[in-house]
């Protein structure tokens, strides 16, 4: 009997280390992935990819183990609920078939057109001049790849991305130098040396967001790096960072905002960038964050999208 009850004990302590390791093993595959988004814009009632929105797929070629790819897009609230439902489907459908003109490897596990953005209406409109609402007239592509094996991807020491939030949590090293140059330093160097004005503004280029969010998208990671390293090298440097937004009348408020649900979509960007600084060291006492809905537009009549990814900008003013 002992002999017996000694060996059930043993196959079932067996069991359990089988099940323990299985987890663990598991755990590490699901932790060795990572996620990257690419969203890409359409025009009115257009299912075809401009060159540029091309351009921003086309980023996937630096993948060499990408697991799995997924694309949705949407539309606006113009027209009717079957038209959009289509035409969100043609939309995620010419993204398929152009990734996959580059791409044998066919990692793509869904393709989705999901017909109206969430929450998207005529309301948020309020402007007859504005036909639709550009940032919801999206495809949004999400890469699930293994990190150790990215290729031309340059990574700068301590960066690293929330991907629950989808936005960027980036820490990074009090000696760190910024990789990729975008331009701020020059543009801050400028403005300071310029005595005719007290406040100055500089536009941010190179600072985008998904559409309808504050959350950063993946190429915004070198502008703020550079911000970044910019307020540590000028320690007497403060800014005011201002939010913008796109599609709609100046006097309709600030934008929703689908993370936070609410309507401060101008004011939710810029006090992103402003909660980067400060968790990466930037003292409150030098900054401070303001959303001007589209009261500040560069181009107050839109006429395509270069003209409305133009007016979605943060910009921040310099005080001496």
């Amino acid at each position: 009997m002992y002999v017996l009850l000694s060996k059930i004990f043993n196959i079932l302590k067996m069991k359990h280390l089988f099940l323990f390791l299985f987890a663990v093993l598991l755990s590490c595959n699901f932790y060795a992935q990572q996620i990257d988004s690419i969203v890409v814009y359409f025009e009115i009632n257009e299912f075809k990819l401009n060159p540029s929105e091309k351009q921003k797929l086309n980023k996937i070629k630096e993948y060499t183990s990408v697991e799995k790819i997924t694309i949705e897009a949407y539309c606006d609230f113009l027209g009717s609920y079957d038209y959009n439902f289509n035409l969100s489907k043609n939309r995620a459908k010419t993204i398929e078939e152009y990734i996959n003109s580059f791409n044998n490897k066919k990692e793509i596990i869904s393709s989705v057109g999901k017909g109206y953005y969430p929450g998207t209406t005529e309301e948020l409109r309020k402007n007859n001049n504005d036909r639709g609402i550009a940032e919801h007239r999206i495809g949004i592509i999400k890469i699930i790849y293994n990190n150790h094996v990215a290729k031309n991807k340059e990574i700068t020491p301590g960066h690293e991305e929330d991907n629950n939030s989808n936005n960027l949590t980036i820490i990074v090293e009090e000696s760190t130098i910024p990789i990729v140059r975008t331009g701020i330093e020059e543009k801050i160097i400028e403005a300071l040396n310029d005595d005719s004005n007290s406040q100055l503004n500089i536009k941010l280029n190179n600072i985008n967001f998904v559409g309808g969010t504050p959350n950063f998208l993946p190429e915004s990671k070198d502008a703020l790096v550079e911000l970044l390293f910019v307020m540590k090298k000028y320690p007497e440097l403060k800014i005011e960072i201002q939010g913008h937004i796109c599609c709609q009348d100046p006097e309709a408020g600030d934008g929703w905002d689908m993370v936070n649900e609410n309507y401060n979509l101008s004011l939710n960007r810029a006090k992103a960038v402003y909660d980067y600084l400060v968790i990466n060291g930037i003292s409150t006492d030098r900054l401070r964050y303001k959303g001007f809905a589209a009261t500040k537009k560069l181009y107050p009549e839109e006429t395509n999208e270069f003209q409305r990814s133009q007016n979605r900008r943060v910009e921040i003013q310099i005080f001496k």
